[in-house]
């Protein structure tokens, strides 16, 4: 005889997963002591393709990451099944978390999130859903590319930015996306040369107010400089996408979302602009009254979603 569905047991077992998760991602953002720690979370974020763990949120990445590092790609069994691949008898799922989206006609329909305030900020930054009001999570199963066999995943076709017939292209073609992204506060942004009235020492900036990004051009040949450039350009136009006019971070976190955003983006072209040093977390992710785990995962989530 089939075992009849016990609903207030299968509401327990959830509760229960949905705590681990929680307890799991903030294990994850306490470990995020270093520049190291820091700059490994970037390399795996740069990692492109369709099921590269990169499309999910910050918050997710994190997940996936603290249960099986090295993770690159991952996905549902579904989805594994729709690309080819099997997942292997006997692994074990890795737990994130799927948003429950209520419409906003039909916020009571569904369970209430029960979470803190504190928690549910840290939160809050899972994978996107039709539009409406979050009201929880329920917790979703994938698994490794490791974890599976099959049809070999196809490459991600990306621009060669490294050769240096390529290299001032790039440049111009990274430039005419930027500038162009509908509704971002980044449209209408100028990018000009430095004048003789600007600072002399300055690689490059974004001025807010002006809404002009300067690029130094130092005119060197294809190489370190020009990579420096790129990655310049890159820093300054994640300024320009995360922190326009009356933006309320403070320089240490503005600062840290742009260098991780250059950075996430030239290693994803291959570009090698140098040894990268990021400050230590807790530096730059203080503010008063504020959960600096909150902080962290705000952060996170804006790289990611600057990067892309």
């Amino acid at each position: 005889m089939a075992k009849q569905f016990d609903k207030q047991e299968w509401l327990e077992k959830k509760a229960v997963k949905l705590e681990d998760a929680r307890e799991a991602l903030d294990a994850g953002l306490k470990a995020l002591q270093t520049s190291d720690d820091w700059k490994h979370l970037l390399e795996a974020m740069a990692v492109r393709g369709k099921l590269a763990i990169s499309r999910l949120s910050f918050s997710n990445q994190l997940l996936v990451m603290v249960q099986r590092p090295g993770t690159r790609a991952a996905a549902t069994f579904m989805t594994w099944k729709r690309h080819g691949r099997s997942v292997k008898k006997g692994e074990k799922g890795l737990v994130i978390l799927a948003p429950l989206i209520a419409a906003r006609d039909d916020a009571d329909s569904q369970e209430p999130t029960g979470d803190s305030p504190a928690v549910s900020s840290r939160l809050t930054t899972v994978d996107g859903g039709p539009k409406g009001r979050l009201i929880g999570f329920r917790p979703l199963y994938v698994f490794a590319l490791e974890q599976t066999e099959g049809e070999a995943l196809p490459e991600p076709k990306l621009p060669d930015v490294v050769a240096p017939e390529a290299f001032d292209g790039s440049v111009e073609k990274l430039r005419a996306v930027a500038l162009s992204l509908p509704g971002q506060p980044v449209t209408g942004v100028e990018l000009r040369p430095r004048l003789n009235t600007d600072p002399p020492t300055a690689l490059g900036w974004y001025a807010p107010k002006a809404r002009h990004i300067v690029i130094v051009d130092d005119g060197g040949d294809a190489g370190e400089p020009r990579a420096r450039l790129f990655a310049t350009l890159c820093h300054e136009l994640a300024h320009a996408l995360l922190h326009p006019l009356g933006d309320p971070h403070g320089t240490p976190e503005r600062e840290v979302e742009a260098e991780s955003t250059a950075f996430v983006v030239c290693h994803a072209l291959g570009l090698d602009t140098g040894a990268a040093s990021f400050p230590y977390v807790g530096t730059w992710a203080s503010r008063d009254g504020e959960d600096p785990l909150a902080l962290v995962a705000q952060s996170g989530q804006r790289i990611a979603t600057a990067a892309t």
